[in-house]
């Protein structure tokens, strides 16, 4: 169930139990928090590749921008694992299978007016239908590992969404395992 309050947090990383937030009421006090889902799948040379969304030019971040296959905000109540699945439905038009859904980290982020978490997935994709649905993705684009891997050492130049560098560790540490498993 998605609805116009965010989920707050407690620095621990813990939901405050009933408190949601609108984007209005963001100070440096508040805490929220953002679901991030990584679409991988095998390629035929044996390593995988990496689903990519370009931003559309109307959004307020990055527009243009090649980011995160799926993300957004957790809303009131829901867990991060919800706010994935609902973010993949919303922006790709994907049912993802949760036995396919795996966590790879947390991580807190300091924005300039709140700070959040970033919980962070990945999936194997196996050629489910894709449909690019709410109008936040212009485009969908498969990359290979090596490539990704490049766009995520330069990512102006590449136009990729800059996370930081313990974000793309941590993506590309897993990403490289499976990468390999092959």
């Amino acid at each position: 169930m998605h609805n116009d309050l965010w989920q707050s947090y407690r620095p621990n990383g813990a939901p405050k139990q009933g408190e949601g937030l609108t984007r209005k009421d963001l100070t440096k006090d508040t805490i929220v928090a953002a679901a991030h889902v990584w679409l991988w799948r095998r390629s035929s040379d044996g390593g995988c590749d990496i689903l990519l969304q370009r931003r559309a030019d109307q959004v307020k971040n990055w527009p243009g921008y090649w980011d995160i296959s799926a993300a957004g905000h957790v809303s009131l109540g829901e867990t991060p694992l919800d706010a994935a699945l609902r973010e993949a439905q919303e922006e790709i038009g994907m049912t993802l299978d949760t036995s396919r859904v795996k966590f790879i980290g947390s991580l807190p982020k300091r924005k300039s007016a709140y700070s959040e978490f970033h919980f962070i997935y990945t999936y194997e994709y196996n050629d489910e239908p894709l449909d690019m649905v709410d109008g936040e993705a212009a485009a969908l684009r498969w990359v290979p590992y090596d490539t990704f891997r490049q766009m995520v050492e330069q990512p102006e130049d590449a136009m990729l969404v800059p996370h930081r560098p313990l974000y793309f560790a941590l993506l590309m540490k897993e990403l490289g395992r499976v990468s390999r498993e092959s």
